[in-house]
């Protein structure tokens, strides 16, 4: 037998001054693996507690910490901070878009239910 469910996905975005306040969370469906992507230019330096990296053109960096900053080549900063880290599931998860060749890609995965909060802020 075939069961169906809604799946309800909320997003809130709230600017600041310099950046961005997201609050993101789904209701409905269980155990479902959704995925936040932020396309990024390529070429810049990913830090974070464990991890220190160029994200060349076609990066595509599963996030597993809750603070890590993104650095652009003119020294421009994006820090983000928050958001979810359920698993490191394949970039291709079923009934996505692969990530974009021209660019890199930073990934926050989680699985249905969830609520998470994530700030961009640009320094």
């Amino acid at each position: 037998s075939v069961s169906m469910q809604d799946f309800d996905l909320y997003v809130d975005v709230t600017p600041t001054d310099n950046g961005a306040q997201l609050h993101v969370r789904s209701a409905g469906c269980e155990n479902v693996p959704v995925k936040l992507e932020f396309i990024l230019e390529p070429d810049g330096h990913y830090c974070s507690n464990d991890v220190e990296m160029v994200l060349r053109k076609g990066a595509y960096l599963y996030q597993k910490c809750t603070d890590a900053v993104y650095q652009y080549d003119d020294h421009r900063e994006l820090h983000i901070v928050g958001g979810c880290f359920a698993h490191a599931y394949g970039e291709n998860m079923r009934g996505t878009l692969p990530g974009e060749a021209a660019n890199a890609c930073i990934a926050l995965t989680a699985y249905t239910p969830f609520e998470t909060a994530v700030s961009l802020t640009f320094n």
